[in-house]
């Protein structure tokens, strides 16, 4: 039973673990989206201040 209960833990985890990675890459790809139409378009110093407080 103790065997069978730590499988499940570490199953859940694992699953865990692996959403968390596919949040974080789907994350990256959504502001690239955004930040790719606003570099070209902003000047140096507002594209620095809203890089900055996207990564926050």
């Amino acid at each position: 039973m103790k065997f069978f209960l730590h499988a499940l833990l570490r199953a859940y985890e694992y699953v865990v673990f692996y959403l968390g990675l596919l949040l974080i890459g789907l994350l990256c790809l959504l502001w690239s989206l955004p930040a790719l139409v606003l570099h070209p378009l902003l000047p140096a110093a507002p594209r620095r201040v809203v890089g900055r407080f996207a990564i926050m």
